[in-house]
C-alpha cells in the first residue's frame, strides 16, 4: 500500500513572508535612519530599493547561504542604489541593521490561519508531512520552531538544498526526499506558493501540486492545467485532502 504524504514549501505557504520581511524592512530602515540621519523622503525610494536588491540577490542564488551575510549584501546595495543622503554603510552597521532585521522578522512569524489544523488533521491520519525548501537548514528550522511548527516535521523530513544538493525547481530535491522516505510519488501532494520555484520541479518529480497564488498571478505556461490553483490556505487545505482521497480512490 502506498503511503501518503504532504510536502509543503515553507517561505509564503505556511506563513505570509512577504508580510513578515515588510515589517523587519520597517524596522531596519527606522534603525538606518535614525543613525544615518536619512530624511524621511528617502523612506519609500529606499523600501523599493531594498527590494530590486533582494529579488537581484535572489535571482543570482537559488540557495541563498548564510542568511545574515545575505541580508548585509542586500542593505549594502539598497543604500548604495538610492544613496540615501549620500549614506554609506559601514561593515559593522550593516551587520547591525541584517541583526535588526532578522530580530523583527521572527518576531512578526505567525502562521497562516488553517496551517496548525489542517497539520494536526493529516498527521492524525497518518500522512507523512514534509517540508522542501531551498533555505538553509538552520534558519528555516528556527523559523518552524518559532511558527510552532517543527513538531509536525520531524528533521529526517526536511529537504533543503544543503543537505545534498539540488534546489527548487531542480526535481532532483524532490527525488531525493522521495528516496529519502521510501515513497511513491503518485501518492503525494506538494504545496507551494511561488511560480518560480515550486511548481515545475514538483510535478517532474511525478508530485500533484498544489499553487497558493495568494496574489493572483499568472501560471508559467509550462504548467498550465497541470497544477490545482487555489488563493487561500483553507481552499488549499481542500484541495489536499480532496487529492488524497483521490489517491486512495485509484
Amino acid at each position: 500500500m502506498k503511503r501518503p504524504f504532504v510536502f509543503f514549501d515553507l517561505d509564503g505557504t505556511l506563513y505570509d513572508f512577504p508580510g513578515c520581511a515588510a515589517v523587519a524592512l520597517k524596522a531596519t530602515l527606522a534603525r538606518a535612519q535614525e543613525e544615518l540621519g536619512c530624511p524621511d523622503e528617502y523612506l519609500p525610494a529606499l523600501q523599493a530599493a531594498f527590494w530590486q536588491a533582494y529579488f537581484h540577490y535572489l535571482k543570482r542564488e537559488s540557495s541563498p547561504g548564510d542568511p545574515r551575510a545575505a541580508l548585509e549584501q542586500v542593505l549594502t546595495r539598497t543604500f548604495a542604489a538610492c544613496r540615501a543622503g549620500q549614506a554609506r554603510l559601514s561593515p559593522h552597521f550593516g551587520r547591525e541593521l541584517s541583526g535588526t532585521w532578522l530580530r523583527a522578522f521572527f518576531a512578526a512569524l505567525a502562521p497562516f490561519p488553517g496551517v496548525r489544523p489542517l497539520l494536526e488533521e493529516l498527521r492524525a491520519a497518518g500522512v507523512i508531512l514534509g517540508v522542501v525548501s531551498n533555505g538553509t537548514r538552520p534558519f528555516q528550522v528556527a523559523k518552524l520552531r518559532r511558527l510552532g511548527l517543527k513538531v509536525y516535521f520531524p528533521g529526517r523530513n526536511l529537504f533543503f538544498p544543503g543537505d545534498g544538493g539540488g534546489a527548487k525547481p531542480d526535481p532532483a530535491i524532490f527525488h531525493r526526499a522521495l528516496s529519502a522516505l521510501h515513497l511513491a510519488p503518485a501518492a503525494g501532494v506538494f504545496v507551494g506558493d511561488s511560480p518560480r520555484t515550486d511548481l515545475a520541479g514538483g510535478l517532474q518529480a511525478g508530485l500533484r501540486v498544489v499553487w497558493l497564488n495568494r496574489y493572483g498571478l499568472p501560471a508559467p505556461e509550462e504548467v498550465r492545467g497541470k497544477i490545482h490553483v487555489v488563493t487561500s490556505f483553507p481552499a488549499a487545505a481542500r484541495a489536499v485532502w480532496a487529492l488524497l482521497h483521490q489517491e486512495e480512490g485509484g
